[in-house]
């Protein structure tokens, strides 16, 4: 009995370095502590995701985007963030996007590929929103309210001049100044009611509170719809000042583009449109994705990377504040709609915006007159860290780059709570 006692005894032991050794140099344990990395991890102190940490990841395997956990010196504890920047280039937060050159002066856009990086998109309203009657009632709350038997509808006009007409500046001043349920059906789209912000759904289908009235330009819509009896698809962004209408020729795939209802892109045909055209006796939904994305608009079917659609915006074309004679038009949203005989019933509906990362706080005590800057420098060694709920995120805007030497590993899983287990994408 004493020599079975020492066995499991010594097997105990040895199992218990085992895994100390393996919690050390190879995996690690990491409860989510705070809302800061919302909506990718669910952040609470009492019950945040469990990640598994991949602590054999090396650091010069990281890409921008990807995420991380580090332990720097100066603050003595361990923390999941997104690096955005890993050293040797000047950095900036302009407009919700990052901007990133070998110097101050000459700075760029970082475009993100749209297929690419799904996993950095943020949900902001889904439909229908399974086992979560509240939530699902909320999102339609923030549509138009047209259904198509048992859920909501793409609206249909008799043609597309009908739909042009909605664009038009003067047409929406008008529309904006009515009774909010005259203005829903003078509308006559598919719509959020409300601006896309800065809010998101949470990995418990939850709507955040933070970030409210912070409108995020960069923003899309992943909708499949029956496309029996379609024409055409109509997709539109509103930001303020303009209206921005894209229409897809489902029978030949073209795509054209308008604003404020006068032709920007005439409908036109390229290398991919026959991949793109939908057969008119289809059954089967139609998936489309479209949206703006770090200055350019996009669209694609099917989710099949040759029929990928981009047209940038130029220059001119960014929407700035135009003042108090333009507030009466809609901040920021979304609209779909067919030309078509009849609405096309939805199958589901995703309202997505990007990461949307505010400039960093005002220097405190800086002399009056003084020329400021919001490019900062990161040096080589390295990184800058930001969280992906920027409205509620302790990290390198506040307190600087971090020593990619602190770097402790790639969260690759949340092994917990039970039902949000999932494997993380990058």
């Amino acid at each position: 009995m004493k020599a079975l006692l020492r066995e499991a005894l010594a097997v105990a032991v040895v199992a218990g370095v085992v895994l100390q050794t393996m919690r050390h140099f190879v995996a690690e344990r990491y409860v989510v502590p705070s809302g800061s990395m919302q909506p990718v991890l669910y952040g609470s102190e009492r019950d945040g995701d469990v990640v598994l940490v991949d602590k054999l990841a090396e650091a010069h395997g990281l890409s921008r985007y990807d995420l991380g956990v580090f332990a720097p010196e100066t603050s003595g504890d361990h923390f999941v963030k997104r690096v955005v920047s890993l050293g040797g280039e000047w950095i900036e937060l302009r407009d919700g996007d990052l901007f990133a050159g070998p110097a101050e002066q000459r700075l760029l856009r970082q475009v993100k590929h749209p297929l690419d990086a799904r996993d950095l998109r943020v949900p902001w309203l889904r439909w229908p929103q399974v086992g979560n009657q509240e939530a699902e009632t909320a999102a339609l709350a923030l549509l138009t309210p047209i259904r198509a038997g048992a859920g909501p509808g793409l609206p249909n006009f008799a043609s597309i001049d009908e739909a042009l007409a909605l664009c038009r500046e003067a047409e929406r001043r008008r529309i904006s100044e009515l009774e909010p349920q005259a203005r829903l059906a003078a509308s006559r789209w598919l719509a959020v009611v409300h601006p896309v912000d800065a809010t998101y759904l949470d990995a418990r289908s939850r709507r955040s509170a933070e970030g409210r009235d912070s409108p995020v330009h960069d923003i899309g819509l992943d909708v499949a719809f029956a496309p029996r009896g379609v024409r055409e698809l109509l997709l539109r962004i509103d930001q303020r000042p303009d209206a921005w209408l894209l229409r897809f020729d489902l029978r030949t795939g073209a795509i054209g583009m308008s604003r404020n209802g006068e032709p920007v892109l005439q409908p036109q045909q390229d290398a991919a449109a026959t991949a793109r055209a939908v057969a008119p006796e289809r059954d089967a939904p139609v998936r489309i994705e479209f949206g703006r994305l770090d200055g350019a608009f996009f669209f694609c079917l099917d989710g099949r990377s040759d029929t990928l659609w981009t047209m940038a915006m130029l220059p001119e074309q960014f929407p700035v504040d135009p003042g108090p004679s333009a507030w009466m038009l809609p901040t920021n949203g979304i609209a779909a709609a067919v030309v078509a005989d009849a609405i096309a019933p939805i199958v589901s509906i995703e309202v997505f915006r990007d990461m949307h990362w505010l400039r960093p706080p005002l220097d405190v005590g800086a002399p009056p007159g003084a020329r400021r800057s919001d490019a900062r420098h990161v040096p080589d060694g390295f990184v800058y860290l930001l969280g992906d709920n920027s409205v509620d995120s302790r990290d390198s805007r506040m307190f600087g780059p971090v020593p990619i030497a602190s770097f402790v590993g790639r969260p690759t899983w949340v092994l917990g709570p039970w039902p949000y287990t999932r494997k993380l994408a990058r």
